[in-house]
């Protein structure tokens, strides 16, 4: 996979990660419902970023959805 289409990925997934942080802080009272979604976009938008790096450095990663292991 080509480190430039990750990184289209991973920025993708953050801009949804402050959309949905942003909702939170506006609302006076913050819906549980948005942190979930909100801390799934912002770990899969690191794991991608990490893998980002690991391609374009030509490093070899398993394909698990594990950030420890990156």
């Amino acid at each position: 996979m080509r480190s430039d289409f990750l990184v289209y990925e991973a920025k993708s997934f953050y801009n949804a990660y402050i959309a949905l942080e942003q909702l939170s802080k506006a609302d006076t009272t913050p819906e549980l419902l948005l942190y979930a979604p909100m801390v799934v976009n912002g770990s899969f938008s690191i794991e991608l970023t990490l893998k980002a790096i690991l391609v374009k450095n030509h490093i070899s990663y398993g394909k698990e959805h594990m950030c420890c292991l990156l």
